[in-house]
C-alpha cells in the first residue's frame, strides 16, 4: 500500500520531470528564434550591400556617401585594410590604414 507522503512524493517528482522537460523546449524555441533573427540580420546585411554596391557605379553621389561613411565608421584596421584594398575607403585615407 501507498502511503500519502509516498504519493507526494511521487507527484512531486513527475511534476519536477515535466518541468524540466518544458525548460528544455522552451530552450530550444528560443535558441531557433535566435538563429533564425541572426539568420534575417545577415539577409538584411547582405540585401542592403548589395544594393549599395551595385550603386556605387551608376550613381557618383552615392559612391562618395558610402566610402564617406564607411572611412568613418570602419576603425578596425584588419576592416580598414581589407576595405582599402578592395578599393572602398577614400583614397587619400587609405593611408591611414599601414599606420
Amino acid at each position: 500500500m501507498t502511503t500519502p507522503t509516498k504519493k507526494t512524493a511521487d507527484a512531486l517528482s513527475a511534476l519536477h520531470k515535466r518541468k524540466a522537460a518544458i525548460l528544455e523546449r522552451i530552450r530550444r524555441a528560443e535558441t531557433k528564434l535566435a538563429l533564425k533573427n541572426r539568420k534575417e540580420a545577415t539577409r538584411l546585411k547582405v540585401l542592403i550591400g548589395v544594393a549599395f554596391l551595385n550603386g556605387l557605379s551608376k550613381n557618383p553621389e552615392l559612391d562618395a556617401i558610402i566610402r564617406t561613411t564607411l572611412d568613418r565608421t570602419i576603425t578596425n584596421p584588419k576592416d580598414r585594410a581589407f576595405l582599402a584594398n578592395k578599393g572602398h575607403l577614400l583614397k587619400d585615407h587609405a593611408k591611414h590604414t599601414s599606420q
